[in-house]
């Protein structure tokens, strides 16, 4: 598997974010961001400002329970990671404590941010989406 489609883009704002007051350099990222649509089926909603990862919106509403918490800390074990439960639900690397995803459980739809550069991102993401998916959601169209 491989990083998120998105992980080039990123990088790109990163390294063009030192320029906070040129208007030219904002207009390029923003056109930057509005041509990433989708990943792995989920929309991209733009960049998120306190983690500075790529935010995609969940094709259902998010709800916490003891059974979504149980499977995303299953699904955090075979990524060989913990779940950190802060204002949102963050898995983290055992190795290094590294985050490489966050949670939110926003209404009408969740929001997921994921560290695009991990090597596995892209797995990590399909696998949460249909982790999380309640049962009387409809089938997730993601790959």
């Amino acid at each position: 598997m491989a990083k998120l489609k998105v992980a080039a883009l990123m990088q790109n704002l990163r390294r063009h974010a030192k320029h906070a007051q040129c208007r030219r350099s904002f207009l390029e990222r923003a056109q930057m961001r509005a041509a990433v649509d989708a990943e792995q089926g989920l929309t991209f909603l733009g960049v998120g400002s306190s983690c500075g990862k790529p935010a995609f919106a969940l094709p259902y509403p998010l709800t916490w329970t003891e059974a979504a918490l149980d499977r995303l800390e299953h699904l955090a074990e075979q990524h060989f990671c913990y779940v950190e439960y802060g204002q949102l639900a963050h898995l983290k690397r055992r190795v290094d404590d590294r985050e490489l995803l966050a949670v939110q459980d926003w209404t009408p739809f969740g929001v997921v941010y994921v560290r695009a550069e991990y090597p596995l991102a892209d797995t990590l993401l399909r696998d949460l989406t249909v982790t999380l998916q309640p049962e009387d959601a409809p089938e997730s169209t993601a790959p």
